[in-house]
């Protein structure tokens, strides 16, 4: 296709804004441009850094993922013990965790090699800009024609304008390999492994060594004398509805403000939502 029947199809082509360039927003730009949407892409220009053993559950089609890699899931304890000692006994009862919900055994694919590809292919249409609530307040007010279609994967909690809006969430330590920044995670754990370890007599609750990168995470009141700690707030849930107004979709597990979200469902959404049209 020449560039003059590009510009043609593009300039009919519905309008789609994204909220965010990490990897959930260029995911759901991903999607909404493979089913023909022109997507403009909100954030501050940056590639967002990727630390420690992040990765897809699923392949996301049309990026590089790499093969599949089988992952070993252990569990030391019980699901219950793994609950409280990660989130306490105020929110544990009931609440379902990752060794009760992911398979011992699945497969992993690259999120870095999907991520940067994705963000090399779509930077170029990404406003360098700050999102936030007067942002959004001006952009998507209801009724704009500009945009038929709207994806936020910015942290909900930053962009909620209503105070009484309540975010859960648990603050966690972690340490995560991150070869660019010469950093090192000083626990490991045997290749294509996560550990899930529920015991008190171990410090750390999760080691996980994925695609060669290695993480450790420890429960915020038993913070390890390490250096080069990251402070990692984990979102639970919200109710915030102040998108609704102005028909934003929220996407991720940040842009959603929800447990239980994985890197590859912002790719789904805006399949979902990018078909209703």
């Amino acid at each position: 296709m020449g560039l003059k029947a590009k510009l043609l199809r593009r300039s009919y082509a519905p309008k789609a804004a994204v909220l965010g360039c990490g990897p959930a927003g260029m995911f759901a730009a991903h999607g909404l441009i493979q089913m023909g949407w022109d997507v403009t892409i909100f954030s501050q220009k940056r590639r967002s850094q990727m630390f420690g053993a992040q990765y897809l559950h699923k392949p996301i089609e049309g990026l590089p993922c790499g093969d599949p890699t089988p992952i070993e899931y252990q569990l030391i304890g019980t699901v219950e013990q793994y609950a409280l000692k990660v989130y306490g006994p105020e929110m544990a009862a009931g609440l379902k965790v990752s060794p009760s919900l992911l398979p011992k055994n699945h497969d992993a694919w690259s999120i870095r090699s999907a991520y940067y590809a994705a963000y090399e292919r779509y930077n170029q249409s990404i406003v360098d800009c700050l999102v936030d609530r007067s942002m959004i307040h001006g952009m998507f007010r209801k009724g704009n024609p500009n945009w038929s279609l709207a994806i936020n994967t910015i942290p909900l909690k930053s962009i909620c304008w209503e105070p009484a809006h309540q975010f859960t969430s648990q603050k966690i330590w972690a340490a995560g390999d991150a070869p660019e920044l010469d950093r090192w995670c000083p626990v490991t754990c045997p290749p294509n492994t996560v550990i899930c370890n529920g015991e008190r007599d171990q410090g750390w609750y999760r080691v996980s060594n994925v695609h060669g990168y290695n993480t450790a995470e420890w429960p915020y009141d038993r913070k390890p004398p390490i250096e080069g700690l990251g402070e990692v707030e984990k979102p639970l849930s919200n109710n915030c509805d102040c998108l609704d107004a102005y028909g934003i979709i929220a996407a991720g597990r940040y842009g959603k403000w929800q447990k239980d979200v994985l890197a590859h469902h912002p790719y789904l959404t805006a399949l979902i939502r990018g078909g209703r049209r």
